[in-house]
């Protein structure tokens, strides 16, 4: 089961609140805590849930590519470059591939994460 803020918050001793804001970076917050809080996300190996931060900011943070062919090794290398910038950014990837004759799309979703 995924860790919560609400696991991190009762191991910290702080509200969910405190986590949140400690985990979002956000300036208000005692330099101690917020350290301390980090420390406790990292021991037990907090993620963060995306789909959750995303419908919170109302974006998606997903990057749309369309290659020609999946099959051609250029393609493959430019895909694992846009991969491991849009993974430092924690966004994700709508991947089509154009049909032989231009005009069929096939759709997939690929999903870089931070190693989760």
């Amino acid at each position: 089961m995924p860790v919560t803020l609400r696991d991190i918050a009762r191991n910290a001793g702080v509200s969910v609140v405190t986590v949140f804001r400690a985990l979002d970076n956000k300036p208000d917050i005692d330099p101690n805590t917020k350290q301390r809080i980090l420390e406790i996300a990292k021991q037990m190996n907090y993620s963060p849930n995306l789909l959750a931060k995303n419908l919170r900011s109302r974006r998606t943070r997903t990057l749309g590519v369309i290659i020609p062919d999946n099959s051609d090794l250029f393609y493959a290398e430019i895909l694992q470059g846009i991969g491991n910038t849009v993974r430092s950014h924690s966004y994700q990837i709508i991947l089509s591939m154009l049909s032989r004759n231009g005009c069929q799309v096939k759709e997939e979703l690929v999903t870089f994460s931070n190693g989760n």
